[in-house]
């Protein structure tokens, strides 16, 4: 997509009704899916409603937002089905965080995506979020940008959030937080943004990072595998659920990603283990290119244990094709491009909740970057299948040896892995035709 395909509203004052500029965005994220090789029949009345409440959101005046002391309900006007006969725009005196729930594979992420694409690109919402940002004591944070249709989104997990407020509000010469820092970031630096989007919003822990921003007139769109906040229940203003429900939308199955000696991919891995090895961060790894494919091979057991974090592993990953075929900057999500993982072994995740982060992060960066993956474990069949999983979770659930939130982290992570897996197996059997 040109990054110079601006559509014709460029002010950020939208004059219009919400339904006008719900018609808009919603084009724009047809045309995006499409370009993304979505299928759009699964956008539904549930993404159509939350496009209607942007758009009212963004026609809304604030200027004159109070506080609700006369103890009524707070004001969701703007949350309006822009289909309805247009009524004059609410002053807002509440905003709610909007939280997209549903099981991994129903698409909450990707649509976030597209229409994080469509507001910062063509209804010219700005990105206020810098690869780096500093704060007033002189210090950096390095921002873990995604990416979509190979251009960087604004969403960040609900964790990663939490970490730039404390980054800004943490004074680490007294010790002590600084609310006033705090509203000044998200006053100054996040205002302009207008609309937020975190994924991974949890029951707890970190949850109370939204209404930091709600209070302050952004709107906060979420992504949880999860369906109670008993957190942010709590709050002032309750979050708005909408479920993604229906199967898994991603193909695949974990299994599709088992290489079987019968196969002609078990050769692969053989290739693979005669190339020269190269190191970075503690793990060994082998690249090959033929044609225009690039394939990689780690080993599982060194891959969990390495020091890769978020998006180390997207930046590994980049890096390591841009070596491969000597052109930087080529790598797409369509391109050809696997991963091949020696001596495959659950037993590694079982108890090191470390572990499982890795990854859980390593499928994160996988999925971002379009990449493939096949898996095996010598002579012994590699143990692959959502039952094994669930199993596992089961281990994870009654593990006595860990706090309540690292566990659910473990428990979340799982959930968003396993389609994940299948996904990237179909995509490696389509690259070397194993089908």
């Amino acid at each position: 997509m040109p990054e110079n395909d601006i559509g014709s509203n460029t002010s950020l004052e939208f004059s219009q009704p919400p339904s006008q500029l719900a018609d808009t965005i919603w084009g724009h994220i047809l045309e995006v899916a499409k370009i993304a090789g979505l299928d759009t029949d699964k956008f539904g009345d549930e993404h159509k409603e939350i496009v209607g409440r942007v758009a009212a959101f963004l026609t809304t005046d604030l200027s004159d937002k109070q506080e609700n002391d006369d103890k009524k309900e707070p004001s969701r006007g703007w949350g309006i089905n822009w289909r309805k006969k247009e009524k004059p725009a609410k002053v807002i005196t509440a905003l709610s965080p909007i939280v997209i729930c549903g099981v991994p594979g129903t698409g909450k992420t990707t649509f976030l995506y597209v229409l994080d694409r469509v507001l910062r690109m063509y209804i010219r919402l700005p990105d206020t979020l810098d690869v780096e940002m500093t704060n007033v004591q002189g210090r950096s944070y390095r921002v873990p940008k995604r990416m979509f249709c190979g251009a960087p989104v604004s969403l960040l997990s609900v964790r990663k959030w939490s970490e730039l407020h404390r980054f800004y509000a943490w004074d680490t010469a007294k010790h002590k937080f600084e609310k006033a820092r705090l509203d000044s970031f998200i006053t100054q630096t996040l205002a302009p943004m207008r609309i937020v989007f975190a994924d991974e919003v949890e029951p707890s822990g970190y949850s109370p990072t939204l209404p930091d921003m709600t209070s302050r007139n952004l709107l906060v769109i979420g992504t949880s595998n999860q369906y109670d906040f008993p957190q942010l229940e709590l709050e002032a203003n309750s979050p708005i659920i909408y479920r993604f429900e229906g199967p898994d939308l991603r193909s695949g199955d974990p299994a599709d990603a088992i290489v079987w000696p019968y196969e002609t991919a078990w050769d692969l891995f053989d290739q693979l283990e005669q190339q020269s090895p190269q190191n970075a961060e503690r793990l060994t790894y082998r690249t090959m290119v033929s044609d225009d494919t690039v394939t990689m091979m780690v080993d599982f057991r060194q891959a969990v244990q390495a020091p890769m974090y978020e998006t180390a592993w997207f930046e590994f990953l980049k890096k390591s094709w841009d070596d491969a075929t000597g052109r930087p900057g080529t790598l797409q999500p369509d391109s050809n491009y696997a991963l091949l993982m020696q001596r495959f072994t659950l037993d590694e995740l079982r108890t090191d909740y470390n572990s499982i982060i890795r990854f859980v992060w390593l499928f994160d960066a996988i999925e971002q970057l379009g990449i493939g993956v096949l898996i095996r474990n010598g002579e012994e069949p590699a143990e692959l299948s959502r039952e094994a999983f669930n199993h596992m979770k089961v281990t994870i659930q009654t593990s006595r040896n860990v706090t309540e939130e690292v566990r659910e982290r473990a428990l979340v992570g799982i959930d968003r892995v396993v389609s994940r897996i299948g996904q990237a197996g179909v995509r490696a059997r389509s690259i070397y035709d194993l089908d």
